[in-house]
C-alpha cells in the first residue's frame, strides 16, 4: 500500500511538473508572439518610411538635376552677360573719351568767348581802341555817354572795316584778330565786335570810377539830326535821338522782319534790364533791339511783340533762336524731348557730371 502510494505521489509530482512546464512555455510563446508582432510593426514602419525616403530621394534626384539645369543655363547666361558687360564697358569708354574731347571743346569755345570780350585783350586793335576813346564815350555829370552809332563810324570810316557777306568770311564767327586782319566780317562778327567795343568803353569809364551808364542810338524822324561822334561833324539826318539806361547787352540772331512781305536772318544788339543768367526769355521780353552797324533802334520787344521770343516751344515766322553775351551762348532747341534755352556753360556741366558717372562705373 505504501508503494502504492508512492508510486501515484510521483506520478502526481511529474504531472505537477509538466503543467508547469507548459504554463511556462504558453508564457514565453505569448512573449515571443508579443515581440514577433512588436517587430513585424517595427519592420512596417520602417518599410514605410524606407518608401517615403525613396520618394523623397528621387524628388532629390529630380530637383538636382533641374538645379543642374538651370546653374548650366545660368553659367551660358553669366558668360552673355559679361561679354554684353565687358562690350558697355568698351562702350562706355568711347562715350567717356568722346565725353572728354567735347567738354575740351566746349571750354575752348567758352575761352574763345572770354578772349574775344573785350579790345583790350588785342593789342593789334589798340589805334581802334584809341578812336573809340576819343570820338564814342563822353563822361559828364556821372555819367558814361555812349553813343552806338559811333561804333560802326570808328569801325568802317576810321579803321576801314567793311561789311563782308558769308561768302566772303570763314564759316563761323571770326576772332578780333581775324576780323582785324580781314577788315571787316558779316553781322555776326560786327555783333561780337560791338560788344568787345562796349566791354572796352565801360572798362574804360570804371578806371575813371564812372558806373552809371547812359546809352544813346537814334530813331527815324524827319527834320532831326543824329550826331555819330563826338566833334558832331559826322551826322545822320532825319534822325533823332534815343537815351535809354539797359545795363546788360549781347547778341540776339534769329529771323527778322524785313519789310511786310519779307524776312530775312541777322544778328543785333539786345540791352535788358534783365542779365541773361536770370533766364533768357525773361531777359529778351525786356530788351531793346540796336543793330549793330548803324545804331538804328530797331525793335522794342518790351512792346513790340511783332517778334517771337521762344520759351518752351518753337515758332513758325520770326522768332530769336541763338543769344550770346561775353560769357555764354544760348541755343534755343529741343533737349531731351523738350524745347528750351541751353547755355554752353550749362551743357559743360552737364558732360562733366556725365563724365564723373562714367569714370565711376568703369572702376
Amino acid at each position: 500500500m505504501e508503494g502504492r502510494y508512492a508510486y501515484f505521489l510521483v506520478i502526481g509530482l511529474l504531472l505537477m511538473a509538466l503543467v508547469a512546464v507548459l504554463i511556462s512555455g504558453s508564457r514565453e510563446k505569448d512573449e515571443l508572439r508579443m515581440e514577433i508582432y512588436a517587430l513585424s510593426s517595427s519592420v512596417k514602419q520602417k518599410d514605410a518610411q524606407i518608401v517615403w525616403l525613396s520618394a523623397e530621394l528621387e524628388k532629390a534626384k529630380n530637383f538636382a538635376s533641374a538645379l543642374s539645369n538651370q546653374n548650366s543655363a545660368l553659367s551660358s547666361d553669366n558668360q552673355k552677360m559679361l561679354e554684353e558687360f565687358n562690350k558697355l564697358k568698351s562702350d562706355a569708354g568711347v562715350i567717356k573719351n568722346e565725353l572728354i574731347d567735347f567738354e575740351e571743346k566746349l571750354k575752348t569755345s567758352l575761352e574763345w568767348f572770354s578772349l574775344n570780350s573785350n579790345l583790350e585783350n588785342i593789342y593789334e586793335l589798340s589805334p581802334l581802341s584809341n578812336d573809340l576813346k576819343h570820338s564814342c564815350v563822353e563822361i559828364r555829370d556821372d555819367y558814361c555817354r555812349i553813343k552806338l552809332s559811333c561804333l560802326n563810324f570808328v569801325n568802317n570810316e576810321k579803321n576801314e572795316f567793311a561789311y563782308k557777306f558769308d561768302n566772303e568770311t570763314k564759316e563761323g564767327l571770326q576772332g578780333l584778330q581775324e576780323m582785324y586782319k580781314n577788315k571787316g566780317g558779316d553781322c555776326e562778327d560786327y555783333s561780337l565786335l560791338a560788344v568787345a567795343e562796349l566791354n572796352f568803353l565801360l572798362e574804360y569809364c570804371s578806371k575813371k570810377e564812372i558806373n552809371n551808364t547812359l546809352f544813346y542810338g537814334y530813331e527815324k524822324k524827319g527834320g532831326k539830326k543824329h550826331f555819330v561822334e563826338s566833334s558832331k561833324e559826322h551826322y545822320i539826318n532825319d534822325a533823332e535821338d534815343y537815351f535809354f539806361f539797359l545795363p546788360n547787352y549781347y547778341v540776339v540772331c534769329g529771323t527778322f522782319p524785313k519789310n511786310r512781305w519779307e524776312s530775312y536772318g541777322h544778328c543785333m544788339l539786345g540791352f535788358s534790364d534783365a542779365p541773361l543768367e536770370n533766364g533768357v526769355y525773361e531777359s529778351l521780353s525786356r530788351a531793346l533791339l540796336v543793330e549793330p552797324q548803324t545804331g538804328e533802334i530797331k525793335f522794342d520787344l518790351r512792346r513790340n511783340k511783332t517778334i517771337n521770343i521762344p520759351e518752351n516751344r518753337p515758332f513758325e515766322g520770326d522768332s530769336i533762336y541763338l543769344v550770346f553775351d561775353s560769357k555764354d551762348m544760348y541755343v534755343f532747341d529741343s533737349f531731351n524731348g523738350k524745347f528750351r534755352w541751353l547755355g554752353y556753360s550749362e551743357l559743360a556741366e552737364r558732360i562733366s557730371s556725365l563724365k564723373r558717372r562714367l569714370g565711376k562705373l568703369l572702376v
